[in-house]
């Protein structure tokens, strides 16, 4: 028999208790971040399509229910709802979650650009089914309409944990429905190819530029100063990404001590890191000291390492 988040009965009555999104406009009259619906006397099975119309009024429906003093909502007279209710809601559809899904935290501009590209796709290959109708059938579906598109293994096994993770988000924090029907559906990915180690060859072509040869700096406003200079040394030198040098901030280089060092972070605006393990210090090699590395950042007047570089949207 279906089961409806939420619903229970007490005294006779049935009720649902509903969980309010984190921006939910609702949330300014719930401290506790529930709603609590009395559906009245009936049986189970019309609480859970009463329970389940009442859900997606208070969520989409705009409109503040009465207030009870207790801070639930005030019960109907009329012990036995009316099966017809005014201003339903057409079904909820993963987009809608995908809008909530951006308003519950802080989001990247390329996660939120990544989920996008992957709910298109499933809105193409599935039929965009309601999430109250969507199967364990139509992942497999998916699943194996992202294996015939010309990607690599791990794009496609990227964009299925997207529509995973949105799932998971409607289940787990939206309590929308009881359980994501993907649980356990997967794309294994495979390395397609291997990074290949820069040869010296490759360094003399690099380090043969008029950049590092003559001193002569991009004029392009985007390539961002003295930082096309010294991020490519400092990726050298310390094994860094690119993006991790980019994003330094004056005072993630520490001077002071015996052996100078860089710390990679993502404490500051702005900054971030791939993993937990990416957190790390590094000391400067002496060879960037030799170049003057430290009378670079001795020089800048802060916060940012490299003042000059613009700096995508976060």
């Amino acid at each position: 028999m279906a089961h409806l988040i939420g619903l229970f009965e007490r005294g006779g009555s049935y009720y649902l208790r509903v969980v309010l999104p984190q921006h939910h406009h609702l949330r300014s009259h719930y401290r506790s971040g529930k709603v609590v619906l009395s559906l009245g006397k009936c049986s189970y099975r019309d609480a859970i399509r009463i329970g389940t119309q009442k859900r997606a009024e208070v969520l989409w429906g705009g409109k503040s229910p009465s207030l009870a003093p207790t801070g639930q909502v005030e019960p109907q007279p009329s012990q036995h709802p009316t099966p017809a209710l005014t201003g339903v809601k057409p079904p909820l559809s993963l987009r809608k979650v995908y809008e909530l899904w951006i308003k519950s935290s802080p989001k990247s501009a390329d996660a939120i650009a990544a989920c996008a590209r992957a709910l298109t796709l499933f809105e193409e290959h599935t039929g965009n089914p309601p999430l109250s109708q969507l199967t364990r059938a139509h992942g497999d579906q998916f699943r194996a309409k992202l294996r015939e598109l010309p990607t690599t293994s791990k794009t496609a096994r990227d964009r299925f944990n997207w529509i995973k993770s949105l799932l998971k988000y409607a289940s787990q924090d939206l309590e929308l429905i009881s359980k994501s029907p993907w649980v356990g559906l997967e794309i294994k990915s495979r390395t397609t190819s291997q990074r290949q180690p820069w040869t010296n060859d490759h360094l003399s072509i690099l380090l043969g530029h008029e950049i590092w040869q003559r001193g002569s700096l991009p004029k392009d406003t985007k390539a961002g100063g003295l930082a096309a200079y010294w991020v490519p040394l400092l990726g050298i030198y310390t094994g860094a990404r690119c993006s991790e040098l980019c994003q330094l901030m004056l005072h993630d280089i520490e001077t002071k001590a015996t052996i100078p060092t860089i710390r990679i972070t993502d404490e500051g605006e702005g900054q971030n890191v791939k993993s937990e393990a990416g957190h790390r210090t590094i000391p400067i090699h002496s060879e960037l000291i030799r170049l003057g590395f430290l009378d670079y950042v001795k020089s800048v007047e802060g916060p940012k390492l490299w003042p000059n570089l613009p700096q995508r949207e976060s």
